[in-house]
């Protein structure tokens, strides 16, 4: 089911509603970092990834950069991604698996959904946990299905949201939303960014990223407060170096901005 495209004031204030879910805030007295490569596959989170012990990286492709620098902190890296054979280099700490993500452990059988991963590898109630997500669309059924208690045990989550553009359908419209108030619930958006290998989508006089790069922090371990960045910052480099980045301002669509 498709809404009857029009920029009326009701469909305007659901996605106005759904896009405050990824309002930014600031984690107190803390800077937050990049790792990972320039361009695509680098990453601004807080540096208390450096003391995690396990990180969940879904996704990989040819690029490890990011794995590799948290590996180099003493982490365990599971690397899941069931399109390549092996990630590019080796690591003493990568935990590769040719697996993919899924919304069910009986879809496909090379892909199970990320809670049964955890469990499987005995992390259910490990509280030192990174996830990193870009998996091409599939973050929305994951995130939807996720039991909420193996969501909290990530202290900070770095993920790519695609296909806004799908927001004219009702039910796409529906799980995300149902996906982003799940996430936050327990975690806060600390940082944004557009993805430039996708344009902006307009939406009742809106505009927003088709692709959304966002770093999520649990709430029950740090303190937020109001943030006056603009985005980009310098930390941020754009997806597609020959491309321009994508101006977000402040991310605060509640507010006009």
């Amino acid at each position: 089911m498709e809404y009857d495209f029009v920029e009326d004031a009701a469909f305007a204030a659901r996605v106005r509603r759904l896009m405050s879910l990824m309002r930014p805030m600031r984690a107190k007295g803390l800077a937050k970092r990049r790792y990972g490569r320039d361009w695509d596959g680098g990453y601004v989170i807080l540096p208390s990834v450096e003391t995690v012990k396990v990180v969940y990286s879904l996704g990989i492709s040819d690029d490890v950069s990011f794995d590799e620098i948290i590996a180099n902190f003493g982490a365990e890296i599971y690397q899941y991604d069931h399109t390549v054979d092996a990630p590019p280099i080796d690591h003493p700490n990568f935990r590769f698996h040719k697996m993919g993500i899924a919304f069910s452990d009986d879809w496909l059988p090379e892909m199970r959904r990320l809670d049964t991963f955890v469990r499987q590898n005995g992390h259910a109630n490990n509280s030192s946990m990174f996830l990193k997500m870009d998996i091409e669309g599939h973050e929305w059924d994951t995130l939807d299905v996720i039991d909420e208690e193996i969501l909290k045990q990530f202290d900070q989550i770095a993920a790519e949201f695609h296909s806004f553009e799908h927001l004219r359908n009702l039910a796409w419209f529906d799980r995300a939303e149902r996906a982003l108030e799940k996430l936050n619930r327990t975690h806060q958006v600390i940082h944004v960014h557009g993805n430039n290998n996708a344009p902006f989508t307009n939406l009742a006089g809106l505009h927003i990223p088709s692709v959304i790069e966002l770093t999520w922090a649990r709430r029950t371990s740090y303190e937020f407060e109001e943030t006056d960045e603009m985005f980009p910052t310098e930390l941020d480099f754009p997806c597609n170096p020959n491309a321009p980045e994508l101006n977000l301002g402040s991310f605060k669509y509640l507010e006009g901005r």
